[in-house]
């Protein structure tokens, strides 16, 4: 396995154990309000030809400081993602890696250092770079509570938090209960911010609480949703097709 492959793979792990929280509260406006229909939202999120995000990511611990930003474009018609990674991790050292990963007709390109790979894919591939697959499948099985109304990039949106059960929240971080040494989600927060004239979502803030070998850890997400379906056009650089 190349070292690009392997870090990106160390990378992926880290991804999916930091979208969650930090300890803290959030400050919404209270207002009145109509509440949202979460099917239409479920549906409006499943029905975009396109879209892009923005993330940021930490996961603080005794041992650790890491942060992790994306930014990523999705064009669901033609199947082709883009997603731009940066690390910056203080675990023993301060140390930072950028990772570009394109997908592009079924193909996988990563990228660091103007150096290219082309890696095998499979049928989960997809669901990293268009993450509002899993999203709409966790807000499926939620209930949505209203909380008040916030700003996200200069939309006025509401504010809903979703419960998340156990079983949930354990799927949502890629752990099992099998596993040798168990995750326990102690906390968990799951907000989300709907345009309540066009239904579409906008952002999600996921805020817990985890421990695995007893060393606790918080963790956060802050994603914001943009360009809902507006055109782009996505290509791997220069460089990396030659690599195939």
């Amino acid at each position: 396995m190349s070292q690009t492959r392997a870090r990106s793979l160390l990378l992926g792990a880290a991804i999916v154990m930091i979208v969650a929280l930090l300890a803290g509260s959030y400050f919404f406006v209270i207002a009145d309000g109509d509440d949202v229909d979460s099917e239409n939202v479920n549906e409006n999120m499943d029905g975009l030809d396109a879209y892009a995000y923005e993330s940021t990511q930490t996961l603080q611990s005794e041992g650790a400081n890491d942060t992790v930003t994306l930014s990523g474009e999705v064009d669901r018609t033609a199947n082709k993602a883009v997603i731009r990674e940066t690390t910056e991790t203080t675990l023993g050292i301060a140390d930072n890696e950028t990772v570009e990963r394109y997908f592009v007709d079924g193909t996988e390109y990563i990228g660091g250092n103007a150096e290219w790979e082309t890696v095998t894919t499979d049928e989960r591939t997809w669901h990293e770079f268009d993450p509002l697959l899993d999203i709409t499948e966790t807000l499926a099985e939620t209930e949505l509570e209203r909380e008040g109304t916030a700003t996200v990039n200069g939309i006025e949106t509401d504010a809903f938090e979703a419960t998340i059960n156990e079983s949930t929240a354990a799927e949502f971080f890629g752990f099992e209960e099998s596993g040798h040494i168990p995750l326990e989600v102690e906390e968990i927060q799951y907000v989300v911010f709907i345009d309540p004239e066009t239904e579409y979502l906008h952002g999600i803030d996921i805020r817990a609480m985890i421990s695995q070998g007893g060393e606790p850890a918080l963790v956060t997400t802050e994603t914001t949703i943009s360009d809902h379906d507006e055109a782009v056009s996505i290509e791997p650089p220069d460089g990396a097709e030659s690599s195939e």
